[in-house]
């Protein structure tokens, strides 16, 4: 709001206060866990259709592991003193969190609307030339020194009628992408301010919204900018002066958000940083259960448990259900899992890969002789089979990609013949390679052995065949 002489006594008070708000430093622990997920990795591979059960146990600490924090500050001629102790304490602010947990600090601040506007009995110029109702001056960052210039820029000017744009300015906390909050962090929003904002329900005008005209679409109406807010889980703090008449309602307005008002007093370092600490502090948590990241929302079939709510700093066991979705072409797919509450903070991440296998196709294999003595050094000849029906051709097997023996992953084809000749009759050549006995492994107990193998297409063949297996020499 404007300067007016009847608020200079009201001010000076916190004016007196400024000077030994300038070198306080308040240092607080934000507990952070460095394991909130256990096994941070899992890993399967699976076939389309078919499911992995994944255990896992999610640390939740006392605060938020994850946090931004956007400064919005009324900068018009009134709240000279209370931005001189922003720009005093600032840094000593940040600088308490910094060191101990995950977060990002932004600015915002606004003055008014310039102009003359008439809405619902009510008429008055809300701002001067020069006057803005809302800009970003810095996007969240972990950049403390540029949070720091941009508050250092500010002056106390400007705002013709008392009531100042707060409808706006907190309307973009949520609106506006550029201000850069991050998926999965708890959004705090302190804002600093000694008036009321232009809404019809208050008697002071209506807030033009983007276009600064009254009477269009987007006039912003204070009870759906804080139902904005808390819809997009975005916290309130509001900080008033000891002067302010305010107090209350705005206390009113930010339990909305879960949020409440702080009244100057005191060092202000100590206020502001008790502030953001009890909006980090979550003694209990909402909902937290898994939720996939984008794109494999599908792939997550099931929780068990679906959802924990309760206290925080303890430890809950999931297990979480993955299944490859019919159709999934083969590869190797890397997504995460995350701990989310109802307020849409992650409390960490497990990653995940699931590796789809290329599709197996049965073949019909011959085995020659049938008894395999493995100790000696006895050639086994294995032929690979044609299929009229399915339309396999053997010839499309790269041999240096087949193994043969107890598991199917044992014996090489020896260097040598490998004959092509139509094994079965059916007008197309059948694939014979050989192996040396003593390769394959075979137990006495084996009543078949295994042939795997890739054709030049890449698919997986499996093939099995009758054997007698004895260690006789």
């Amino acid at each position: 709001m404007r300067v007016a002489c009847t608020r200079i006594i009201k001010t000076i008070a916190i004016v007196a206060c400024v000077a030994m708000m300038l070198t306080v430093y308040f240092s607080v622990t934000v507990t952070s866990a460095t394991a909130p997920v256990t096994p941070a990795t899992f890993s399967a591979t699976k076939k389309p259709t078919e499911s992995a059960s994944d255990p896992l146990s999610v640390a939740i600490p006392g605060s938020a592991p994850k946090a931004d924090v956007l400064f919005v500050i009324d900068t018009t001629g009134s709240m000279g003193s209370t931005i001189a102790a922003v720009q005093a304490s600032a840094l000593s602010i940040m600088n308490a969190f910094s060191a101990t947990t995950n977060i990002t600090f932004g600015v915002v601040d606004f003055k008014d609307y310039n102009g003359t506007f008439s809405s619902c009995g009510y008429t008055n110029t809300y701002g001067w030339p020069g006057d803005y109702p809302y800009k970003l001056d810095q996007p969240l960052t972990t950049n403390l020194t540029a949070v720091q210039t941009a508050i250092k820029g500010f002056s106390a000017s400007g705002g013709g009628d008392n009531p100042e744009a707060y409808s706006r300015a907190l309307y973009e906390s949520y609106a506006n992408s550029s201000i850069g909050w991050r998926a999965g962090a708890k959004r705090i929003v302190v804002a600093f301010g000694d008036d009321e904002p232009h809404d019809c329900s208050l008697g002071t005008g209506a807030d033009p919204g983007r276009d600064g005209i009254v009477g269009t679409a987007d006039d912003l109406v204070f009870n759906n900018v804080i139902n904005g807010m808390k819809a997009n889980n975005t916290e309130l703090l509001f900080v008033a002066p000891s002067y302010s008449p305010y107090q209350d309602w705005w206390n009113t307005q930010a339990a909305v958000t879960g949020g409440k008002e702080y009244t100057m007093t005191g060092n202000f370092t100590d206020l502001i940083t008790s502030a953001i600490t009890s909006g980090l502090t979550t003694p209990t948590v909402d909902d937290l259960h898994l939720q996939a990241s984008a794109g494999y929302s599908a792939w997550l079939t099931a929780n068990k448990p679906a959802n924990y709510t309760g206290v925080t700093n303890v430890t809950v066991p999931f297990t979480a259900t993955i299944t490859v979705p019919s159709g999934t072409a083969p590869g190797v797919y890397k997504f995460s899992l995350s701990a989310v509450d109802s307020a849409g903070v992650s409390f960490g991440q497990q990653t995940v890969t699931i590796t789809v296998p290329q599709p197996t196709t049965t073949v019909r294999i011959d085995v020659d002789p049938i008894l395999i003595l493995p100790k000696t050094n006895e050639l086994v000849a294995v032929t690979i089979e044609s299929n009229k029906t399915t339309g396999f051709n053997p010839l499309t097997v790269v041999p240096s990609t087949v193994r043969f023996g107890h598991s199917g992953t044992e014996a090489s084809p020896v260097a040598g013949p490998i004959t092509w000749h139509d094994d079965n009759h059916d007008g197309i050549k059948d694939l014979t390679l050989l192996f040396w006995a003593k390769d394959t492994k075979l137990l006495p107990t084996d009543t078949h052995a295994i042939l795997t193998g890739k054709t030049t297409a890449g698919t997986s063949i499996q093939g099995s065949a009758k054997v007698l297996v004895s260690l006789s020499s």
